[in-house]
């Protein structure tokens, strides 16, 4: 499931109203994406970890739990 498509289950589910226009989402979600990625680059050295849904499904016991925290 993509954020864009959690984000409107999450609308459907909780808001009292309806989600705002679909391309106006996805932009929104793309600049926060963005912001995320420029930010994260400015943290210490292991303060961030970027996992990929392909690995996370594939063993996610190891993606997740098997990621040391130790420097």
């Amino acid at each position: 499931m993509s954020t864009l498509e959690m984000w409107q289950t999450m609308w459907k589910r909780h808001a009292l109203s309806a989600p705002p226009d679909s391309p106006a989402t996805l932009e929104s979600m793309i600049s926060a994406y963005l912001l995320l990625e420029r930010e994260a680059a400015n943290l210490p050295a292991r303060s961030f970890v970027t996992i990929r849904y392909e690995d996370r499904i594939a063993d996610p016991h190891q993606t997740i739990g098997g990621r040391s925290t130790a420097a």
